[in-house]
């Protein structure tokens, strides 16, 4: 079982900012006039989506030139979940072109969601 790139509470908003970069040469996907952005979050060993975020709901262009993304996730997205969580995602960038979210062959992001004593 591998850590976590990040922990957070249940009930507390989180804004994630990321970069999104060109599997084959590694450097930032351009981001400018995006058509569209997905990301979803999965308990670690489901298929099924607790939540998915889209381009304009949740997802937001930060500085789309250096392919950077702010994806917010709202108390309420994760306010009866704890555990480990898995994230994965597509984007199409302004010529059609589509890139899978993925860092080597797993998914791009791991969270662990830990429980509100409050």
């Amino acid at each position: 079982m591998s850590c976590p790139d990040f922990k957070i509470v249940q009930n507390n908003d989180r804004d994630l900012i990321i970069t999104v970069y060109d599997p084959d040469t590694g450097s930032a996907i351009d981001l400018t006039g995006a058509e569209a952005i997905t990301i979803a979050m999965f308990p670690e060993h489901s298929n099924t989506a607790v939540f998915t975020k889209t381009l304009g709901s949740g997802i937001a262009l930060t500085t789309p030139a250096s392919g950077i993304i702010t994806l917010s996730i709202a108390d309420t997205d994760i306010d009866d979940i704890v555990g480990r969580y898995r994230f994965d995602g597509k984007v199409t960038d302004s010529n059609g072109k589509t890139y899978n979210l993925r860092r080597d062959d797993y998914d791009f992001v791991k969270a662990e969601i830990l429980e509100s004593l409050v």
